[in-house]
């Protein structure tokens, strides 16, 4: 039998064109295609190997898809995060230096307050808003209720509004 190190060098060979392409489909305008065949290959890589080559390649293409996914879904959390920041101070126009400086001085306000948090609700709190996990998905990894992820959700937002409402004092 092949060592894992071989077997891999010639999965990468053969699929790292093929996979480049399949991404370049799915793949959101702007993103690096190259970056994502390379993270699904150093995933595949770190994975081990698996039964048999089909199951491989199949493992492979399944992880681009989702690689793909994630980048999408990276892009809309920022992107609505870019947002929610222009919602806290919608007069602020990113040319204007005073306004980058506004708009640095609110995150640096909102680091604060998330480091306050105890370190589980901190972070459920950047499990559901940052990186878009479901409650159902965090209440499992955490064995615990959606209601608590809820609540842990809810008493991050309330300690970041009160540092907000507090450093506008």
């Amino acid at each position: 039998m092949a060592s894992w190190g071989k077997t891999f060098s010639l999965l990468f060979r053969a699929h790292r064109k093929p996979l480049e392409a399949a991404l370049r489909k799915r793949a959101a305008p702007g993103e690096s295609v190259p970056d994502l065949v390379m993270d699904v290959f150093t995933r595949a890589y770190a994975a081990g190997p698996r039964a048999t080559p089909d199951e491989q390649v199949r493992a492979l293409y399944t992880a681009a898809r989702n690689a793909a996914y994630d980048a999408y879904r990276h892009n809309r959390i920022v992107a609505a995060s870019a947002d929610t920041l222009a919602d806290l101070h919608p007069e602020a126009d990113h040319r204007d230096p005073e306004a980058h400086v506004a708009a640095r001085e609110t995150l640096d306000v909102v680091d604060q307050a998330l480091a306050a948090l105890s370190p589980r609700c901190r972070e459920i709190f950047i499990l559901r808003r940052v990186h878009g996990q479901t409650s159902a998905d965090i209440a499992r990894r955490f064995g615990i209720s959606v209601s608590a992820v809820e609540k842990h959700v809810a008493r991050a937002l309330r300690a970041c509004q009160k540092a907000l409402e507090d450093a506008h004092r």
